[in-house]
């Protein structure tokens, strides 16, 4: 989290779930509850994905954000026998965030891509101003995080996936649309 906060930018590959960075609090509820064991430990997992969503907000230059989304994170009906409502909003707000604010891009990788460099895994590359070091962030989920800090070969190497997966991904205008659609369509 305080890397995060003070990167200049956030590039992001995430193949089965919705970016913390973008998700609604009903999203993350929904998600969060399948992952942890005990329920009263799931909220303080949401609050905390929200503060960071605040914290950049907060931030006078705030970082530009980059994600692309394998079509699976479009189409799951995260929510549904809660509430199917909750993803069509996640999926709107997406939109909303992207279109309202000139330093997130959204992209999304279709299905009918094939396989693309994003298939081993999510990834998050943090980049800073300055003398600082890129940081490449592993999240295997349940708690399972790797971190590697620059200068090793691996970092480039994951870049040049990002690189890729944006090579493969719909451009932005049309990720949005192929987003609202998917809205549509569940609402």
């Amino acid at each position: 989290v305080g890397y995060e906060s003070g990167a200049a930018s956030i590039r992001q590959f995430q193949g089965a779930v919705v970016p913390g960075l973008l998700q609604t609090r009903e999203y993350a509820e929904v998600l969060t509850a399948n992952s942890v064991e005990e329920e009263d430990r799931a909220g303080p997992v949401v609050d905390l994905r929200l503060q960071r969503q605040s914290e950049l907000a907060k931030r006078e230059n705030p970082p530009y954000q980059t994600y692309v989304l394998d079509e699976a994170v479009i189409r799951r009906h995260v929510g549904i026998h809660k509430d199917p409502a909750i993803m069509p909003a996640q999926l709107r707000r997406i939109v909303e965030r992207a279109r309202s604010d000139e330093r997130i891009t959204i992209r999304v990788i279709l299905f009918e891509a094939g396989a693309h460099a994003g298939l081993g895994g999510p990834f998050t590359l943090l980049d800073f101003d300055a003398d600082l070091p890129e940081i490449v962030y592993l999240d295997a989920g349940r708690g399972t995080i790797s971190m590697i800090i620059g200068g090793e070969v691996t970092i480039s190497d994951y870049a040049a996936s990002f690189e890729a997966l944006l090579e493969d991904a719909l451009p932005a205008d049309k990720s949005l649309e192929f987003i609202e659609r998917a809205a549509e369509a569940m609402s």
